[in-house]
């Protein structure tokens, strides 16, 4: 997992893989934060990106997930959430899958997940999850729902 914000992008952008780079590029044209809620090609089913806004929900009633074709760029636009983070574990429980999507749309949904930390992104702030990055999106940081926009870029694994 990678964690940042696109304010200080500028003395890191280099380390990152070229397929994520092209991704932040994405993010950093504030043209793109006006787009309306879709899907946005970058490079074809390569890399695209997905406008998202919803008003987030409680810690427990939202599912922990991975993906294996795809990583994701998750970048806030408006609001602020928090994020729980966890790695997916070489022996992991199936018992802990609650819906299983990844041929269909690239998506595995858990009941939970062990030592979860979580991060707090507000506008500018994003963060990159490979597929061994299981991770809880769209939790609000207080007892009240928030309304968010967010773009996630999804890349390729293949790419990297």
């Amino acid at each position: 997992m990678i964690f940042g914000n696109l304010n200080n992008i500028e003395n890191e952008l280099h380390f990152y893989p070229k397929a994520v780079q092209k991704g932040i590029n994405f993010l950093l044209d504030k043209e793109n934060w006006q787009l309306e809620p879709g899907k946005y090609q970058i490079e074809g089913n390569d890399i695209y990106a997905k406008v998202t806004e919803y008003d987030t929900e409680t810690v427990k009633a939202r599912h922990p997930e991975a993906h294996v074709q795809y990583i994701d760029i998750q970048c806030i636009i408006k609001g602020k959430e928090k994020i729980g983070v966890g790695r997916l574990l070489p022996a992991f429980d199936e018992k802990k899958i609650f819906k299983n999507e990844l041929k269909e749309n690239d998506i595995i949904r858990y009941n939970d997940i062990d030592q979860e930390n979580f991060i707090e992104l507000n506008q500018g702030s994003f963060a990159v999850f490979f597929p061994w990055d299981v991770h809880r999106p769209n939790c609000s940081v207080q007892a009240s729902p928030e309304h968010v926009k967010k773009i996630i870029v999804k890349v390729a694994a293949r790419l990297l």
